[in-house]
């Protein structure tokens, strides 16, 4: 017998000799439309020869099964579950613009966070004097990193000295510039000059008196000063400056 599917017209072979004489419910294997199937009607004088005939079929082809499983159609039928798609597709190109957008803005925020945190470090650096004269806590955060820091802004350039002879006597001469290099003038303080020997150990100190008080940005200024008779075991001069 054939059964063709009330909703989508497909045909299918069927045994009719496994209908229930109720009929039974059957299951579109293209649309999934479900159905009740009566059973065919067959007169008895035909029956023999129905029956012979269904004998002499070398390949009978299967019947519409129950709704519990899904019949195979007659020709080129569909399944009656279509797949639910192939997975690892590409994402739409609108996701990728987006998703490539998003690491553009990444790379660029992290960019610029890089460059931000190199200026302040080479401003700390570089600006370190400035810093310590406005915050002078900050000199011992920047000794412990090692980087000496010039509290006064001011520095001693060019400094030389010698020994000569007055009256049988030893006289040491010394000299120098002080230099202020920062952008604010300063005040110049007084010079502490100390006489070490070899070991550095001080043998004798004094001071000297600038000869200006205060110091433009850039500017410089010179010292001198004279000693008689310094100790015999000196052997060098160092100098700072006086704290207010």
């Amino acid at each position: 017998m054939i059964l063709t599917c009330p909703n989508c017209a497909t045909r299918y072979e069927a045994d009719a000799a496994k209908f229930q004489p109720s009929g039974r419910k059957v299951r579109c294997a293209k649309c999934a439309h479900s159905w009740h199937q009566p059973a065919p009607i067959v007169a008895p004088e035909h029956k023999q020869e129905h029956e012979q005939e269904r004998e002499d079929v070398a390949a009978p082809t299967p019947p519409p099964v129950p709704v519990e499983s899904a019949p195979a159609p007659v020709q080129g039928a569909a399944p009656s579950v279509l797949p639910a798609g192939p997975t690892g597709l590409p994402p739409p190109p609108a996701a990728v613009a987006a998703l490539n957008r998003w690491r553009i803005g990444a790379l660029a925020g992290w960019g610029v966070l890089f460059a931000v945190v190199a200026l302040v470090g080479f401003v700390l650096i570089e600006a370190r004097t400035e810093i310590a004269a406005l915050w002078p806590k900050t000199a011992t955060a920047y000794r412990a990193v090692g980087l000496d820091v010039n509290t006064v802004g001011l520095e001693f350039r060019e400094v030389s000295y010698r020994v000569t002879t007055e009256d049988d006597q030893p006289v040491l001469h010394l000299k120098g510039r002080i230099h202020n290099f920062t952008k604010q003038e300063l005040a110049v303080p007084q010079i502490h000059a100390a006489l070490t020997d070899d070991a550095r150990r001080e043998l004798y100190d004094w001071k000297i008196d600038p000869m200006v008080r205060n110091l433009k940005p850039g500017a410089s200024t010179i010292f001198s000063a004279r000693l008689a008779s310094p100790p015999a075991g000196a052997r060098h001069v160092d100098l700072k400056f006086v704290k207010g």
